[in-house]
């Protein structure tokens, strides 16, 4: 599993960077490895449905042109037809394979890795072509992204917002005329670099003439201030009585109306609703990890690897508040004991080697060590991998 050094702590990223400004990281991550055979083997599994693979080239390709619909068995599926997918590649075709992490085991590695970072739920867009032709017009995103280049490079322009923090439905279709005619930032993507671009900055990337790129676009889905307030409206406002008084145009309506309003600034102000707000999406948080049934059967009695990669199953689980508990699955977890001083430790290091966790579990043997390792990764409240591998 491939580590991405992001350069800077994930407190300094929240504070200086986040829904503010890009942010570039170059030699971020060890690309060995990610090519050609990773977007195969992920196109293998992916079922070619619309909402699941585009193909880009001056705009949308219809699925047509390189699928064709067939009964397997009575079941009426989907194909790809490879040879007309190869032509259209060769033509300067981007392939766009949606919820990547759904179908490559290291695509979602790096996902989680991300996720972990900003601390919240993210999904990965996998993009891959050989030519010089742009899949996209210049355009904003309606989420945050981090940009990992795996292979080849791109030249990216990046232009300030003309509508800072757009929300989902705010797209910038019919809004081209406002660009700025000077990029904010203007930057050849070279493999192994990350890009951190605010959702509502404007941006145009272009691939470079004969070279393969392939790259992920890794989308941060974090709960808006509208979310909040009309999740603490639904659920608090109906238990207060003014809120449940009939509106007629009674001349007592201003003052009711007044009422209400102050009560819903000290409802929706206070640290108890925050909290619960957060606590709620941290239990419905699920990080489903690969399987690894001969590593962690409890028959299993050879070490685990040395450099063998662990990290916790949680994306939300670091920014947890010290002395607060940490939710996995929708579990709150053991804080004391060797569970607690993994989970702990993991939670404010991020990943580490196995190595390193036996020395923090002190006198404990290695025989002893691993098999609170295994219990913790079969309960899928932590990972243990090696090169996009699982034990």
């Amino acid at each position: 599993m491939s580590l991405i050094n992001f350069g800077l702590s994930k407190e300094a990223f929240r504070n200086d960077y986040f829904e503010k400004h890009p942010y570039l990281a170059t030699s971020a991550l060890d690309v060995a490895g990610y090519d050609w055979s990773l977007i195969d083997a992920a196109l293998d599994l992916q079922e070619p449905t619309r909402e699941r693979l585009k193909v880009l080239r001056h705009g949308r390709i219809e699925p047509r042109a390189y699928t064709e619909e067939y009964v397997d068995i009575g079941i009426r599926r989907t194909r790809i037809v490879k040879a007309k997918l190869y032509d259209l590649l060769e033509q300067g075709a981007t392939i766009v394979l949606n919820r990547a992490e759904l179908v490559s085991e290291a695509i979602e590695a790096l996902c989680m890795q991300v996720g972990s970072f900003v601390g919240t739920q993210t999904t990965v867009n996998a993009y891959a072509s050989l030519g010089a032709v742009p899949a996209t017009n210049v355009h904003w995103d309606t989420h945050d992204v981090f940009v990992l280049q795996l292979s080849g490079r791109k030249h990216w322009r990046i232009y300030e917002p003309t509508l800072p923090l757009p929300f989902v439905n705010q797209i910038s279709n019919e809004r081209k005329d406002e660009v700025s005619d000077v990029p904010f930032m203007d930057h050849m993507l070279e493999a192994g670099s990350i890009l951190y671009v605010p959702r509502g900055w404007w941006h145009k990337v272009e691939p470079t003439q004969d070279r393969d790129s392939i790259h992920l676009t890794v989308a941060i889905h974090s709960p808006m201030m509208l979310d909040y307030l009309i999740w603490a409206c639904s659920t608090s406002l109906p238990e207060h009585l003014p809120f449940r008084r009939a509106m007629l145009g009674r001349p007592e309506e201003g003052a009711n109306l007044k009422e209400a309003l102050s009560l819903v600034t000290s409802l929706l102000s206070s640290p108890e609703m925050i909290d619960a707000f957060h606590g709620r999406a941290k239990e419905r948080e699920r990080s489903v990890s690969p399987f690894a049934i001969q590593g962690l059967l409890a028959t299993a009695s050879a070490p685990l690897p040395d450099d063998a990669i662990v990290s916790i199953n949680s994306k939300s689980a670091g920014h947890a508040a010290a002395g607060q508990p940490i939710t996995i699955n929708g579990v709150r977890v053991a804080s004391e004991g060797k569970d607690g001083l993994v989970l702990n430790a993991l939670a404010e290091s991020g990943p580490v080697t196995v190595q390193k966790l036996r020395e923090q579990m002190g006198e404990l043997t290695v025989q002893s060590a691993d098999q609170v390792l295994r219990r913790l990764a079969r309960n899928e409240w932590i990972r243990i991998s090696k090169q996009g591998t699982s034990e």
